[in-house]
């Protein structure tokens, strides 16, 4: 019975080659980041790494996973409600694997900024966004008190977050609790329904 090394290593350190080593415990281990691998001379191979660190969760049709800074899932997560972690329920039918990105750079960055800014407020709490099939057009914030805030990322998502202050407190006032929703995707002219 012939010794194997795992990851088909080997047992020649000259021919190994750092970059496959490094694809191998990436797709292996989709968990960690910033794969670092030296070799030793007849010592063996020093391998440093980071963990991804959860931002929050992203959902697709099927299962949940959690999801970094950089949009990359990496470990199944529970299907949660409420919570202190942003969730993102997406709605697209893209088949998705462990490692890969799920959410655009941007569309991330808008959603962390506009949550961010409502956190800071804090009069509103958002429990979810909501990624329809396009999502230029498909974004929707769901509030702890269940009415909905419809947004556009290509937008400032701190302009948005601004606009939706003011209409609360300039034109909506005591009618939160009979909301429906605010519609945020055009800055100069906000909408709202009432239940």
């Amino acid at each position: 019975m012939a010794d194997s090394a795992p990851f088909d290593l080997g047992k020649n350190l000259f021919i190994l080659s750092k970059n496959n080593i490094k694809t191998t415990l990436t797709a292996a281990f989709p968990t960690i980041t910033s794969i670092n691998v030296e070799k030793a001379l007849f010592n063996g191979l020093t391998v440093r790494y980071e963990k991804r660190a959860p931002i929050g969760i992203w959902c697709g049709k099927i299962n949940c996973y959690y999801f970094d800074k950089e949009g990359i899932i990496f470990k199944e997560a529970p299907l949660t409600e409420g919570g202190l972690i942003l969730k993102i329920q997406d709605s697209e039918n893209k088949e998705i694997s462990l490692g890969e990105k799920a959410i655009d750079a941007d569309l991330l960055k808008f959603m962390t900024d506009f949550n961010n800014k409502l956190i800071e407020n804090s009069r509103i709490k958002i429990t979810e966004f909501k990624i329809g099939p396009s999502a230029d057009f498909d974004l929707t914030a769901v509030t702890a008190d269940g009415w909905l805030i419809y947004l556009d990322q290509k937008q400032n998502p701190v302009l948005s977050a601004n606009n939706l202050f003011t209409i609360l407190s300039e034109v909506i006032k005591s009618k939160v609790s009979s909301l429906e929703y605010i519609d945020l995707r055009i800055p100069t002219r906000i909408f709202y329904k009432l239940k």
